[in-house]
C-alpha cells in the first residue's frame, strides 16, 4: 500500500512539475505542407527586416531538403538581403518561461559557422559558432522577461542565402517551486484522507 501511495504522489509531482506548453510549432503544416523560398510568415509568425526560406519536405512538396527526415523548417537566411527575423505572432508577458528549439548548421558547401541571436521580450542570448555540418541539435533555456513581447530568432552573419536551420519550437510555463510544494501537501492529504477511510470500512 505505501509503495502505492508513494509512486501515486511522485507520479503526480511530476505530472505538475513539466512544463505547460503556450506555443509550439515544428513548421510542417506551415504554407500548407510546401515549402516556399522565400517564406513569408503565417498566423504563427512574422518575417520581418528581410527574409527567411521554408524548405524541407512536406505533403505539398520538396525543396532544399538538406536535413531529410525533419518535414519542413526554417533557413534562417533567405533568398534575398538580408537575413529576415522571425518571430511569433503570439506574444509573452512579464514572466519566466521554457523556451525550446532545434537549430542545425547550414548543412550545405558554405563551411562558415553561424550566429543566432534568440530573443522573448528583453530576454535574450546568442548561439555562436554553429557549425555548417551540425545536425538538428536541442537547445533549451529558461527565459525571464519583464516586459511583453514575441520569441524571435535573428541570424546574423554574410547575406549569403545559406543559414542555420531552425524546428521544433516549443515556449511552455514553469511552475513555482511553492506552488508544486502547496500541490504536494494537496495529494498527501487527499491520500491520507482515503486510508482513513479504507480503515473504517
Amino acid at each position: 500500500m505505501r509503495a502505492l501511495l508513494a509512486a501515486a504522489l511522485t507520479a503526480a509531482l511530476a505530472g505538475a512539475a513539466s512544463a505547460a506548453p503556450l506555443f509550439s510549432d515544428n513548421f510542417n503544416t506551415a504554407n500548407g505542407g510546401t515549402p516556399a523560398v522565400p517564406w513569408n510568415g503565417n498566423p504563427n509568425w512574422n518575417v520581418s527586416g528581410g527574409t527567411v526560406d521554408l524548405i524541407g519536405s512536406g505533403p505539398g512538396g520538396t525543396a532544399f531538403n538538406f536535413l531529410p527526415g525533419n518535414g519542413l523548417y526554417v533557413d534562417l537566411v533567405g533568398t534575398g538581403t538580408p537575413p529576415g527575423q522571425l518571430s511569433t505572432t503570439q506574444t509573452f508577458g512579464p514572466g519566466t518561461y521554457q523556451v525550446t528549439f532545434s537549430l542545425a548548421g547550414s548543412n550545405t558547401s558554405s563551411t562558415a559557422p553561424e550566429t543566432v541571436t534568440v530573443s522573448l521580450g528583453n530576454w535574450s542570448t546568442t548561439i555562436a559558432g554553429i557549425p555548417f555540418n551540425q545536425p538538428f541539435t536541442t537547445y533549451t533555456f529558461l527565459a525571464t522577461t519583464t516586459t511583453t513581447g514575441s520569441l524571435s530568432f535573428q541570424n546574423s552573419g554574410p547575406s549569403d542565402n545559406i543559414g542555420a536551420l531552425l524546428d521544433n519550437v516549443t515556449v511552455s510555463t514553469v511552475p513555482e517551486p511553492i506552488s508544486l510544494v502547496l500541490f504536494g501537501s494537496l495529494v498527501v492529504g487527499g491520500i491520507v484522507a482515503v486510508r482513513r477511510r479504507m480503515a473504517k470500512a
